[in-house]
């Protein structure tokens, strides 16, 4: 028997069991509904997935009637390549569980979350961290589990499928590359439009050397390893603009961290990229914010120009629906 994984579930165990999952050209079929391996899947996720567990079934027929189980009928197939299956223990000899890819699950859950708690998804699957409630920071590092440019392919191979319309709008606004949340969520707020509650400034570089190189896979190995990267990596850069935000997190403190800040900060001026610094406080208060933005905008030559009459309440919405960044909570709707 087959249980297949579907969207806010499999984002779940993408977070918890990603070095568990291998690639799969399985889809869901017209067999035993899932129901009859409640038990199953009670044990294979327990402690990885919340309550209800979210599965995909071929019809209609086939949804279980069992607590603690949603099932989604599958309307047009995905392509072949969209399930991981899952390794571990199994709970039963004939039992296999599949999760939806992380290509999968975004065109799943395009149907279901509000557009800009999508776009914040996007920039979760394709960042170099995972979120950790239990750590210190509240998310660790690794490699990205896609990138936009995987997610472009395989939305345009989802011709039909419901989801794929949002999905297509979100694709553009994907940011790349984050290593933390405030990383994601500054980008953001930075890039979208003042009609969706941001600066308009275009999606920026994430992570990447003064030349624009992404730098992402190497910090992840450096930090695995305990090394450094040897070169000057910018947070977020907008080369178009010469402009770069340096973000200060709350543990950004005592002397080496300050002097390291200042190298670095004077080796990306003689680069040419005026350097702009944000810290935590900063980035979570609106009005402080505002201000950050407005000297980037000055730095960088570029007057800010809002028409949107109520850009005030716009802003407070894209911050409410980016709290899911670090909160890891997204809203089916």
């Amino acid at each position: 028997m087959a249980i297949f994984v579907w969207g806010i579930s499999a984002l779940e165990l993408w977070r918890s069991r990603f070095d568990a999952l291998a690639p799969s050209r399985a889809l869901p079929q017209a067999s035993a509904r899932p129901g009859s391996a409640a038990a199953a899947i009670a044990s294979l996720v327990a402690g990885s997935v919340a309550r209800p567990v979210h599965v995909e079934v071929a019809s209609a027929a086939l949804r279980p009637q069992v607590a603690g189980v949603v099932a989604h009928v599958r309307g047009q197939p995905l392509p072949r390549g969209a399930y991981y299956r899952l390794g571990g223990s199994p709970a039963s000899d004939d039992v296999t569980v599949y999760v939806a890819g992380p290509e999968a699950l975004f065109v799943q859950l395009a149907a279901e979350l509000p557009f800009l708690e999508l776009v914040a998804l996007a920039a979760e699957l394709c960042a170099g961290y995972v979120l950790r409630p239990g750590d210190d920071r509240g998310f660790s590092w690794r490699h990205p589990v896609t990138t936009r440019r995987s997610l472009e392919r395989f939305v345009a191979r989802c011709e039909g499928a419901r989801g794929v319309r949002a999905a297509r709008r979100a694709l553009p606004l994907v940011a790349e590359g984050a290593l933390s949340p405030p990383e994601a969520k500054t980008a953001l707020l930075a890039a979208l439009s003042t009609r969706r509650g941001g600066y308009g400034c275009g999606m920026p570089l994430i992570n990447c050397s003064p030349d624009g190189q992404s730098r992402v896979s190497e910090l992840v190995e450096a930090a695995d390893s305990g090394r450094g990267v040897g070169s000057y990596v910018c947070d977020l850069l907008w080369p178009e603009r010469g402009v770069a935000l340096e973000y200060q997190g709350r543990e950004a403190n005592g002397t080496e961290r300050l002097v390291r800040d200042a190298v670095r900060q004077v080796r990306l001026g003689a680069a040419g990229i005026d350097v702009v610094p944000l810290t935590h406080e900063q980035l979570n208060d609106a009005l402080l914010f505002h201000e950050v933005m407005m000297a980037l905008m000055r730095k960088s030559g570029t007057p800010w120009r809002c028409t949107v009459p109520d850009f005030a309440e716009r802003r407070r919405v894209l911050r409410r629906a980016l709290r899911c960044l670090s909160t890891g909570a997204y809203h089916l709707r």
